[in-house]
């Protein structure tokens, strides 16, 4: 593969969009969080859509970043003598190596997930060395990769590489693909003197919906076969499979432990990296799930269930709390269940006397199943509000597993709700008995599906732009847009189509005169796009105006929605093109070497399937918006077509594959698709 067309092989003299962007116009939009999660699943797309539509560009920013900052090496292996592969959890966009490899899609359009993480962090100038590098040597295949320089980020090299999008071809075909472009990623590290070290992340499992443990398995078997038979690496020293997801660490480390043996990192640091995976961050509220004993936690506070009557000696883990403080601790509990009458108690609060926490809050625990929910929620909530009291920065909850149902939900949900209200700096522990692994699945299984269900908190309604006063404090509690142009106007006008996109129902129009140059090539692609987003589309021609309606689902209508304005600007941008030529061969221009390259508009090939605008063959003739036929067109449609005087119309349901057209020549001619 040819690698010599990378880094610098253009540069422009004038200043670019880019620039322009740069120097002036942005607005901030607050969302809610249905609507970051919608739009954050088609960010790719949105981000074509804007920049062709408006000439803007944009960035999504969530309050509630999971995980954090710290970078954390959780296996290694030597693959061969002076060459290791490694895995990490850690931001890409700060990861130190030679080359970062981005997960690309064939334009180097750096639109959504990590390849706009890299951009935003690198500085615009990536993505204008992408667009000078797709100008020059067009759209990059599945499989293959380009070479741009990294700009601000640390690295020296960005490896753009294209993955397979799921779906759109065979499993096998995916696989090959995504096999060829670890094979590339690595030919070119091992062929430059200069690099040392690469960062790979788990290509096409992001955006374009790859599997995560296929997708990480195929890497690292690619990996492993590729030195296999090699003597010597080169002056490649280290690989390493980087993410800042846990998941995505996860299934990179347990791929990288089937396929390559024992992690040589030992077993002291694979149990420590174990916990990483049973964090969250919400706000500035950690939660962590740890096994170990309670007694033992060095937080600020720990927690004590304990029945009234049978004080501290009662239960297994008040016994053990008790027996690590000293007896001063059981004095000062009877002491403080004195003071106050026990029907207005509900926690307790002693100090810590030899435990390793300041304090311990004993939550008076009913001996009636009937109580036991309501006092697990009235207690997490009080044991949390006491921690804004007393100015706590950290906090440990024995995990309950017996004697009430639902108790891990229960736990999660207070404490996230009170993350969503609260801006202090916590931390809270679930802390699990080594024992209990049974337990411990369930809590990890909790944490799991209220990760998923993170996007979901703090739901505001409406999309609005935020005034300047305010906007410190609501960026810290919802979602963001940051939109971009090179005038309010195009702002403006880019802000009330996302408005409207979001606000969508059950179906949406979309009016635009280019849709009467679509051929079959984009009619397929039409009812392709039925197929795989559930919508229904039709469409309607008539004298003046033509327009799209699409049906669905809100989620499934909105990523419609995006690609078929994304398909209109490319079919407006072909016109464009087509015009300048036409117009530059009626000014006296090279007609022969014009109409060889094809200035005229061409028809596609029929394929015998009776479309009436595919034959129509618009010509830019004035200045009229409305495109003139030909009268070609006459031998196609009946002379009522044509004579008649009141308005035609014509529609096409895509998922019809044969147009029908009306026998009678007094009603509207109808064409069903």
């Amino acid at each position: 593969m040819d690698f010599s067309k990378g880094v610098g092989a253009a540069a422009y003299n004038e200043k670019s969009e880019i620039d322009t962007l740069r120097e002036n116009y942005s607005r901030q939009i607050s969302i809610n969080h249905n609507d970051f999660k919608i739009l954050k699943n088609n960010e790719s797309r949105l981000w074509e859509v804007l920049q062709n539509k408006f000439s803007c560009i944009f960035s999504l920013v969530s309050p509630a970043q999971e995980g954090n900052s710290e970078s954390r090496q959780v296996f290694r292996k030597m693959l061969m003598p002076r060459l290791e592969l490694s895995v990490w959890k850690d931001d890409l966009t700060r990861h130190a190596v030679d080359a970062v490899v981005n997960a690309a899609n064939e334009d180097l359009m750096h639109g959504g997930g990590l390849a706009q993480a890299l951009v935003k962090a690198g500085g615009l100038e990536i993505q204008e060395e992408s667009r000078r590098y797709i100008s020059l040597y067009g759209k990059i295949p599945t499989g293959d990769i380009a070479i741009t320089r990294a700009g601000k980020l640390p690295c020296k090299l960005i490896i753009h590489a294209v993955g397979p999008r799921w779906g759109l071809m065979d499993r096998q075909e995916c696989i090959g693909k995504l096999k060829r472009a670890i094979t590339n990623i690595l030919d070119f590290v091992n062929s430059e003197v200069y690099t040392e070290t690469v960062a790979i992340p788990a290509l096409s499992s992001g955006i374009f919906q790859f599997p995560l443990d296929l997708c990480t398995q195929v890497i690292v078997e690619t990996i492993k076969c590729y030195f296999q038979n090699m003597q010597l690496a080169s002056n490649l020293k280290e690989i390493h499979l980087v993410s800042n997801e846990d998941r995505t660490v996860a299934a990179f480390k347990t791929a990288s432990e089937v396929i390559l043996g024992r992690n040589e990192l030992g077993s002291r640091m694979s149990q420590e990296a174990s916990h990483l995976f049973n964090t969250m961050v919400v706000n500035n509220l950690t939660l962590q799930i740890v096994q170990g004993l309670t007694e033992m936690q060095e937080t600020n506070v720990i927690v004590n269930f304990v029945y009234p009557h049978g004080g501290l000696r009662a239960t297994s883990v008040s016994k053990s709390i008790l027996q690590a403080a000293g007896d001063e601790i059981e004095r000062e509990f009877s002491q403080n269940m004195t003071k106050t009458p026990l029907d207005s108690q509900l926690v307790l609060v002693t100090k810590g006397f030899k435990l390793p926490c300041k304090y311990v809050y004993h939550v008076l625990w009913p001996s009636r199943c009937s109580e036991q929910k309501l006092t697990l929620e009235t207690a997490m909530k009080k044991c949390l509000e006491k921690c804004l009291e007393l100015n706590i920065t950290s906090i440990s909850f024995p995990a309950l597993g017996t004697g009430i149902s639902a108790a891990a939900e229960i736990m999660f949900n207070e404490v996230l709700v009170f993350a969503r209200h609260h801006l202090q700096p916590l931390t809270v522990k679930f802390v699990i008995f080594p024992k209990e692994r049974q337990l411990y699945k369930v809590f990890s299984t909790e944490m799991e599906k209220n990760k998923l269900k993170l996007q979901g908190l703090n739901n505001y309604p409406g999309v609005f732009s935020v005034p300047q006063g305010t906007r410190e404090k609501r960026e810290n509690r919802f979602p963001v847009l940051n939109l971009m142009g090179p005038n309010q106007e195009k702002i403006d006008e880019a802000q009330a189509w996302i408005q409207r996109i979001l606000t969508l129902q059950d179906y949406h129009i979309i009016e635009d005169m280019h849709i009467l140059y679509l051929g079959k090539k984009k009619h397929d692609y039409l009812s392709q796009l039925q197929k795989t987003s559930w919508v229904s589309i039709s469409e309607m021609i008539s004298p003046g105006k033509a327009h799209l309606e699409i049906k669905g689902a809100q989620a499934d209508l909105i990523k419609a929605v995006m690609n078929i304005e994304h398909m209109l600007c490319e079919v407006q941008e072909e016109m464009a093109r087509k015009k300048e030529r036409f117009l530059w061969s009626l000014s006296g221009g090279e007609d022969r070497q014009c109409a060889s390259h094809g200035c005229l508009p061409k028809k596609e090939e029929n394929d015998g399937r009776q479309n009436p605008w595919e034959t129509c063959e618009p010509q830019v003739v004035s200045a009229s918006p409305t495109p003139v036929l030909q009268n070609g067109m006459q031998s196609r449609l009946s002379q009522n077509v044509l004579g008649a005087l009141r308005p035609k119309i014509w529609s096409w349901n895509i998922l019809h594959q044969e147009p029908q057209k009306h026998s009678t020549p007094d009603q509207e001619n109808i064409c069903h698709r």
